[in-house]
């Protein structure tokens, strides 16, 4: 498995190299940005599986860096950083599409264990789920029963409506696997 790919976005030049450094030292592939703009180029450039934005950037702020993030890379979360921590800026990073708001200063652990949990969210929604033959990987639902089917067609309506689902069944019974197929389609 290949290190996850961080594109840190930060102006203040001591502030950069201090969380590249925090970062690469937990083993992450960071790449960094001094402006929104050189982020979006990065980002056409290659994938990353995180952006870290602070708030106040020269040129392309960080709240129209994420709003402009959420229409070309929907699926790709941002931590917001600021050292200017509003109610009111909380609010629209939210609204925007930012997984998390940090307020500056905070404590290199508190950011290791974000990114480590905001990464391993990003991986599990990003793995793909067959709906299989029986015989199929394990990562995949199974079955063509009529209680199968009836569960298929129910992913495909639920999915395309922007609600709310709580799944439930006993252990073992595949609600990951549903929760992420509802994800996926």
């Amino acid at each position: 498995m290949t290190s996850p790919r961080i594109l840190l976005i930060e102006d203040d030049l001591s502030a950069r190299a201090a969380f590249e450094k925090v970062l690469r030292k937990a083993g992450y592939d960071v790449r960094a940005a001094g402006r929104g703009e050189d982020g979006l180029a990065e980002i056409a450039r290659q994938a990353f599986d995180l952006v870290l934005t602070d708030f106040k950037l020269p040129g392309l702020s960080g709240l129209d860096l994420i709003s402009r993030l959420r229409a070309s890379h929907p699926t790709l979360p941002v931590i917001m950083m600021t050292a200017h921590g509003t109610t009111e800026t909380a609010i629209e990073a939210t609204k925007l599409g930012a997984y998390e708001y940090l307020v500056k200063p905070f404590e290199p652990d508190e950011l290791l264990d974000l990114v480590a949990s905001v990464v391993q969210q990003a991986r599990l929604t990003s793995e793909k789920v067959a709906l299989g033959e029986l015989g199929a990987a394990a990562r995949s639902l199974v079955g063509n029963s009529r209680v199968m089917q009836n569960i298929y067609k129910q992913i495909g309506r639920i999915a395309a409506t922007p609600v709310a689902v709580l799944i439930r069944g006993e252990t073992g019974t595949g609600k990951e696997l549903v929760a992420r197929a509802i994800y996926q389609h």
